[in-house]
């Protein structure tokens, strides 16, 4: 069910250079600035140079809560840093309500860590609540025997580019809040 106040994608200047938000989750090339602001600058310069994302493997560097709950609150907190506007734009009942959303579409792929849930919610908010159906996004997703850093990987390849161009083109805000 749609809720008042969902708020509509983001379309100011450096928006695809957040793409590369999810560094808190996985690490990323700190040369994430050299994008521009435009869907269709971030092809180009994802070919140019595509971004490896690795996980970090210290153990001290996973995310660790007591439970979903304070997750939430986390990310709340932190998707607050860089889009203030949208996640404001949610009461926080919502926004409890649109992780926990988020969470339970996560966890159908087999991604169970916290940090690869963070990654797919600041996804969510970065590129579209229903980044995750579009074809070529959705089948990297879909296998669920394959390692999580590899479907990471591989999300994040350069000739992944046209999938998340058309993923955010594709934004239904109808998925915020289920299937």
């Amino acid at each position: 069910m749609l809720r008042a106040g969902s708020p509509e994608p983001a379309a100011e200047p450096g928006k695809w250079n957040r793409l590369y938000s999810v560094q808190l989750f996985l690490a990323t090339r700190p040369d994430a600035s050299s994008t521009s602001g435009a869907a269709k600058n971030h092809a180009q310069n994802m070919a140019k140079d595509p971004p490896c994302f690795e996980y970090a493997q210290s153990s001290s560097s996973r995310l660790t809560f007591k439970d979903d709950d304070e997750f939430i609150e986390f990310m709340r907190e932190h998707l607050r840093e860089s889009h203030g506007d949208m996640v404001d734009a949610f009461p926080a009942e919502d926004f409890h309500d649109l992780a926990t959303n988020g969470m339970a579409r996560v966890r159908r792929y087999g991604f169970d860590d916290y940090q690869d849930i963070a990654a797919y919610l600041a996804l969510m908010f970065e590129i579209a609540p229903n980044f995750d159906t579009e074809p070529r996004l959705a089948a990297i997703l879909a296998e669920v025997d394959e390692p999580a850093v590899s479907r990471w990987n591989r999300l994040f390849a350069a000739d992944m580019s046209d999938a998340w161009v058309a993923a955010e083109a594709a934004y239904d805000e109808q998925a915020w809040f289920g299937d």
